[in-house]
């Protein structure tokens, strides 16, 4: 295998800019067969994998990310994106999913979504590695990470509630220490002890029997657990757009 040419970032470089073949040729005074093929070579390699990232083509070719990035925009006029993850769902989940929210239709045409809490928990891990002056500065090997319970409702949310470190949510600390003593009293003062109802995934604290009976005790209304349409977080403002949103701060 020919070893690579030490021109080729200043070939694209300029082929980048605009900059004919032949005019590449001359200017840097290489064999015409070395600046065609550092071209090719980045047309041949979207060709053979279109899904590849920019990143993962620049590091093949020894090439930085922002230079392939515009090679590939400004002159194949092609488009980046990610690729989107979704869980790979059974028959039989698409089909009990379709079921319960057809079920969960008649809750939003009596308003009550508009009074509806939703909640979840997330575990935020602190990045691997900070950057200054494009440097890693630090690298950890355990990255520090805080569980964190949050609830929402349409014009109305409770504090973040920051789970004690190492402790398991677990049927009792999620009735003690979430709902009784954060969610529970918050809801009461914000709802006027008015009607409201709450929202949960199917998380095994959630869906215990001892849980379902502090629901029907203590609280006006729930969503029990085979009503929820399962593998559905696009039902959750939380999992769709506020985890995601405070995960982009976190950066």
């Amino acid at each position: 295998m020919a070893p690579p040419s030490p021109h080729r970032s200043s070939i694209l470089n300029l082929f980048k800019a605009g900059v004919a073949p032949v005019d590449i040729i001359k200017s840097l005074g290489v064999p015409s067969r070395t600046v065609y093929g550092r071209i090719k070579a980045v047309n041949a390699r979207i060709r053979r994998n279109p899904v590849r990232s920019i990143r993962k083509m620049a590091k093949g070719m020894k090439i930085s990310s922002r230079l392939m990035e515009r090679v590939v925009k400004d002159k194949r006029k092609l488009t980046c994106y990610r690729v989107p993850k979704a869980a790979i769902l059974s028959k039989a989940t698409r089909k009990k999913r379709l079921e319960r929210s057809k079920k969960l239709l008649p809750r939003t045409r009596n308003g009550e979504h508009l009074v509806t809490v939703f909640s979840d928990e997330k575990l935020f891990t602190m990045p691997e590695e900070a950057f200054a002056n494009k440097r890693t500065i630090h690298q950890a090997s355990h990255p520090a990470s805080v569980m964190v319970f949050g609830a929402v409702c349409a014009d109305g949310k409770p504090p973040l509630l920051f789970v004690e470190q190492g402790a398991k949510i677990n049927k009792e600390v999620y009735i003690s220490q979430i709902l009784e003593k954060t969610l529970l009293p918050w809801a009461q003062k914000y709802f006027n002890r008015c009607h409201w109802v709450l929202q949960q995934d199917g998380g095994p604290a959630h869906t215990a029997k001892f849980s379902q009976q502090w629901y029907e005790t203590h609280l006006p209304a729930f969503i029990p657990e085979d009503e929820w349409p399962p593998s559905s977080p696009y039902l959750n403002p939380l999992d769709y757009s506020i985890w995601g949103f405070t995960k982009q701060g976190q950066r």
